[in-house]
């Protein structure tokens, strides 16, 4: 391995053992992010792409007192548009925005902070699915406790990755996110609206093909 290879291996590695860091102490921790490059883009992947696989995992191997989806049922192709497009959606949605709002953060900061709020849902989901496995009925209280943690913790996160990076106050940070689910919303029903409309000229462009065919 060449120095280089080396050093951006060693990089990786401890941008990825950052997100554990920030995980604790996450006002300073994105603080680092945005200031002192601490995260990478590298890294912040990685963490896309657990957290893809923490929802397969707990999909197709969380136990059956506790699982409410089917396994037969599983389409890989839909579960990781059930969590790309959403993501993807907030963190375009997110810098339009908070552009708007002046805030400071670039898009390439906010897919950052974004994939390391994903660490705990990883760190939490994937031992809770193997302890779903062995677990009685009566500890599905303590599941869904874990599991709904994983995600507030997220949540907090997020919500500290858009106040730090935007350097907004934690009013300004909630109007943000809210007007970031709006957008994300619209963005959705503008996409859908638009499908439909292409929908409905191909079906009409068809029609008149096909009369045109039958009359010559």
């Amino acid at each position: 391995m060449s120095p280089m290879t080396k050093a951006g291996a060693l990089r990786l590695l401890r941008t990825l053992r950052y997100s554990l860091s920030l995980t604790v102490r996450p006002l300073y921790g994105y603080g680092e992010l945005k200031y002192e490059k601490a995260g990478s883009g590298g890294a912040a992947f990685i963490l896309l792409l657990s957290a893809l696989f923490t929802r397969v995992f707990h999909l197709q191997y969380a136990g059956f007192l506790f699982n409410e989806f089917n396994p037969f049922e599983f389409n890989l192709l839909r579960e990781l548009a059930n969590v790309l497009i959403p993501f993807f959606l907030f963190v375009v949605a997110n810098w339009i925005v908070s552009t708007i709002f002046d805030g400071e953060g670039t898009m390439r900061e906010i897919f950052q902070f974004s994939c390391y709020a994903l660490t705990p849902y990883i760190l939490i989901t994937i031992p809770t699915t193997l302890f779903s496995r062995v677990a009685t009925e009566g500890e599905g209280t303590v599941i869904a406790c874990l599991l709904g943690f994983a995600l507030l913790w997220s949540g907090v996160l997020l919500f500290c990755g858009n106040m730090t990076v935007h350097q907004f106050t934690p009013l300004k940070t909630l109007v943000l996110l809210a007007v970031t689910v709006a957008a994300m919303l619209l963005m959705i029903f503008v996409a859908i609206l638009f499908a439909s409309i292409t929908d409905m000229l191909v079906d009409y462009v068809r029609s008149i093909y096909m009369e045109i065919r039958l009359r010559l």
